[in-house]
């Protein structure tokens, strides 16, 4: 048994020896098509030109990179400031803003991002017999992926985003980020040569439902990014809590 975990076409070949070590019949050759069947679908794979083992596995194997797909109920959050607003003697749930646009970043939210922390959120129905909810199947720490998210049954009127954040290099250097995103199992955006130093956040893409269309980000001038925006050091207050690279220590 095969197990293919990225989308696109596969060639199979068998070749049978006998018992003597003669070669018996013709090869047996197929090609198999392996399309996405969910409404979303989200690839990444990277390369690391400093990685000469790209197959060997375990900790600090390979670079870490991580995908991340993010509901707009993210990006509605208040902004954190310094000092913090208070809450009822505690400084109020907030969203950081590295980027400095002047708006809560919807990365590293919980519950609305989809990442590595948190896999399998219950962003819909309450109903677990509904397929609402996004889900990353595989998280890759050593290099090169894939990283795969889905999401069966999207809200309607509601904004995706996807972003790829370079969480720890391992010593291995700067990494080239590949992100394909599938609508309704159709190809519509594959984004490569993407390069990405230790702790870089890339904003991919925007996925609009249920049009299905992707909306590009912009700069502060408000000029389209199609090939999305790296937002360089990307500190954040969940990382440096793990004691990570990216934590800004």
């Amino acid at each position: 048994t095969a197990k293919v975990n990225i989308a696109g076409e596969f060639a199979f070949k068998l070749v049978v020896w006998d018992k003597a070590g003669n070669k018996n019949c013709a090869d047996a050759n197929q090609t198999v098509l392996v399309i996405p069947n969910e409404a979303i679908h989200i690839e990444l794979l990277w390369d690391t030109p400093g990685d000469q083992d790209k197959l060997d596995k375990g900790l600090d194997a390979g670079s870490d990179m991580d995908l991340h797909f993010s509901h707009q109920t993210a990006e509605k959050s208040a902004a954190c400031t310094n000092p913090p607003k208070m809450c009822g003697g505690k400084p109020c749930k907030c969203q950081q803003d590295l980027d400095k646009d002047g708006k809560a970043d919807p990365w590293f939210h919980n519950p609305f991002d989809t990442y590595w922390f948190n896999p399998n959120p219950n962003w819909g129905s309450a109903d677990p017999s509904i397929d609402d909810n996004p889900g990353l199947d595989l998280d890759d720490t050593d290099g090169w992926g894939p990283e795969n998210m889905n999401l069966n049954n999207p809200q309607n009127n509601h904004v995706y985003s996807v972003g790829v954040h370079y969480w720890d290099a391992h010593g291995f250097g700067d990494s080239i980020a590949n992100v394909r995103i599938y609508i309704l199992g159709k190809l519509v955006a594959d984004m490569f040569s993407v390069t990405m130093k230790q702790c870089d956040f890339w904003w991919v893409k925007q996925i609009d439902w249920p049009s299905g269309q992707l909306i590009d980000y912009t700069d502060k001038a408000g000029k389209k990014l199609p090939n999305g925006k790296i937002s360089a050091k990307y500190f954040t207050q969940f990382a440096a809590t793990l004691g990570a690279k990216c934590s800004g220590k």
